[in-house]
């Protein structure tokens, strides 16, 4: 059977009518109905049988309409396939990530490209930070986003801004902090010269470590209980929903510390379509101006 006489059998399935039928594949009635006596010689049943209200399928002929149907979807499926590979959007989009933003804010952002390149492959790294900006550097990653403030060379994105500040479960001061408990998790360069840039401006002491820990968000529960505080960067929106003591810390000059998180990715005219599409869309839609 050709193209054409599926599309008959689908659209004489939806119109139950012949001269109807006709119309949506830009045939006459007597054409259309020749084409069809011929499709079930080829077949050798019914198709249809007609009748003052329209056409009626046949036992066989409801078998055909569902393979009519299979092959319409994988017509599509492949014009949609064809069509994606002559755009040029094969490849795979490689991005570096840190943990917390795959966690927080990659799917969010991930979901809205696949509405614009369904097809398109994504394969994520995660990395800490600091490594995250020598591996884009180094060509490893077609994009990376990472926390923290380094200069690059390279184009950039800001997505989020965080704030630098101390939480606990109890009201506390900037000079208590030098002798309750500190509760330490692993951080990216970056994020521990800020914190200890600042502490050494402050206290001449090291802090009083209470226990230490690989993630910030089991550090957020032992400061729940009551173990300790911690230091740590939130967004504007996190600290808002906190439901914990917070102290906003400053720099010497009183300006409040801040940590950006990057899109860092390369302004090459040759990309191919599906980075620049993914590029375009986060400086469209999530980019903040800090």
């Amino acid at each position: 059977m050709k193209d054409l006489d599926w599309r008959i059998i689908c659209e004489l399935n939806k119109t139950q009518n012949i001269t109807k039928a006709a119309n949506e594949v830009y045939m006459t009635q007597p054409a259309l109905t020749r084409r069809l006596h011929i499709i079930e010689e080829e077949l050798g049943v019914k198709i249809v049988e007609r009748g003052k209200n329209g056409v009626t399928f046949t036992r066989a002929g409801k078998y055909i309409v569902t393979c009519a149907e299979q092959q319409r979807m994988l017509r599509e499926e492949m014009e949609r396939k064809l069509e994606f590979y002559r755009n040029d959007q094969k490849g795979i989009l490689e991005i570096g990530t840190s943990f917390s933003f795959l966690r927080k804010n990659l799917p969010a952002i991930l979901g809205a490209y696949k509405e614009i390149c369904p097809d398109q492959e994504v394969e994520l790294q995660c990395l800490r930070s600091d490594r995250l900006l020598q591996s884009i550097e180094r060509g490893q990653f077609h994009i990376v986003f990472m926390k923290g403030n380094e200069h690059t060379a390279l184009c950039e994105t800001t997505i989020e801004k965080a704030y630098m500040v101390a939480v606990s479960n109890q009201p506390m001061s900037v000079e208590d902090m030098q002798y309750t408990p500190q509760l330490s998790y692993e951080k990216g360069q970056s994020t521990r010269m800020l914190i200890e840039n600042w502490w050494n401006h402050h206290f001449d002491t090291a802090p009083v470590i209470g226990a230490s820990v690989q993630l910030a968000d089991y550090t957020f529960s032992m400061v729940k209980s009551g173990m300790g505080y911690m230091i740590c960067f939130l967004t504007a929106e996190e600290l808002r929903h906190l439901d914990l003591h917070q102290i906003r810390l400053c720099d010497q000059d009183g300006n409040e510390i801040t940590r950006k998180t990057r899109m860092i990715y390369r302004n090459d005219p040759e990309q191919a379509p599906y980075i620049k599409k993914f590029i375009q869309m986060v400086n469209e839609r999530y980019a903040i101006h800090s």
